[in-house]
């Protein structure tokens, strides 16, 4: 697992090298093979995958949580010059080298399974999730293993808070019904999906649109997305047993 998360090229003593084979395939193409397709997210529809052609510069940090790093970036395609912005959710950061590690190599190592599992159960989540006000995914990244999402140009809901708090301001009554109404509908959806969320706070909802004062005309726009699967569990009718979330935000029942 850290050999692929470091694009060292591991090999089995048994089946060799895990990198891709080129084998011709019964319809004349020319298709990649892995022994392990699953540790290198072969497994995943291709859709889902950040292009090798692809650029991806990497900039500023937008954030830190239990997770990862946010950072903000710029994805250039081949077949165009204009470069689409997107949140680079970065799960894993590799070593320069392990040399300097090896005295807490274990941990390192522990990082790095944890790394693919997270982004694993958050692939799940949200690569069957299509709606308005739910963030959608745009690839995978490997090498640093990343979620490319969306980009919220207005940052989270959190900050937009403290914002107008520091300004001695607030948002309009329609501004809070709306924000209310949208991540219901995000909550329903997932609902509907049996996916539980497991931590709704205001730094997981992500702004597209908000008003910036109190006294904004009731034809302001607001739009509003959920964002975060990190805990998320997709689960049976039945339903299911665990504790997740933040502690301040978590349903008294479940405390």
């Amino acid at each position: 697992m850290l050999d692929v998360l470091e694009d060292v090229n591991a090999v089995c003593p048994v089946h060799g090298s895990i990198s891709p084979l080129y084998l011709l395939g019964r319809d004349g193409v020319t298709h990649q093979q892995y022994v392990a397709p699953d540790v290198v997210f072969q497994d995943q529809s291709y859709d889902l995958l950040l292009p090798t052609s692809a650029q991806l510069d990497i900039g500023a940090c937008l954030g830190k949580g239990t997770f990862g790093e946010v950072h903000e970036g710029r994805l250039f395609y081949t077949d165009t010059r204009v470069a689409d912005r997107v949140a680079v959710k970065i799960v894993f950061k590799q070593a320069r080298d392990r040399r300097d590690i090896s005295k807490g190599f274990q941990s390192y190592l522990e990082q790095a399974c944890s790394a693919y599992l997270t982004v694993r159960q958050e692939m799940s989540i949200l690569s069957r999730l299509q709606h308005p006000h739910i963030v959608p995914l745009v690839a995978l990244n490997l090498q640093p293993l990343s979620l490319l999402l969306m980009l919220a140009p207005c940052g989270g809901l959190d900050a937009k808070l403290r914002q107008l708090e520091g300004q001695g301001d607030h948002l309009p009554l329609f501004v809070v019904r709306q924000i209310t109404i949208q991540v219901a509908k995000a909550m329903s959806y997932l609902h509907c999906h049996n996916i539980i969320y497991r931590d709704l706070k205001s730094d997981n909802v992500l702004v597209w649109e908000l008003p910036g004062s109190g006294d904004a005309p009731p034809t302001s726009g607001v739009d509003v997305k959920l964002a975060d699967y990190g805990i998320s569990r997709s689960v049976l009718p039945s339903g299911t047993r665990g504790f997740g979330g933040t502690p301040p935000f978590i349903a008294p029942e479940i405390l």
